[in-house]
């Protein structure tokens, strides 16, 4: 029976670790984004969005702010097709971890 255990815990050691993609704050700088009616819309499509969890629009600074849920697949280009097919210009997208 010992030896058993000790397989099995071997075999758990060598296995290779699956680790959870972090959570990330996306910051996506928006050509275009000129009034309210912008903002919302943009808010409303990516609230629908599973892999997001907070949507900011910052008018003044011409961004939307994403905070994505832990292990979150919306990639760069995705995000960017999902704004531009809404009819605006992406300029840049800048991603960083959260703890």
């Amino acid at each position: 029976m010992r030896s058993i255990l000790v397989a099995a815990a071997l075999a758990l050691l060598s296995a290779p670790a699956v680790l959870a993609a972090p959570a990330q704050r996306v910051a996506v700088r928006v050509n275009g984004l000129v009034c309210d009616f912008c903002a919302r819309s943009i808010e409303a499509l990516l609230k629908r969005r599973e892999d997001v969890e907070r949507v900011h629009v910052d008018l003044d600074r011409g961004e939307v702010h994403l905070a994505l849920r832990p292990g979150s697949t919306l990639t760069d280009p995705e995000l960017a097709k999902l704004i531009t097919d809404s009819g605006y210009a992406v300029a840049a997208i800048r991603r960083e971890d959260r703890p």
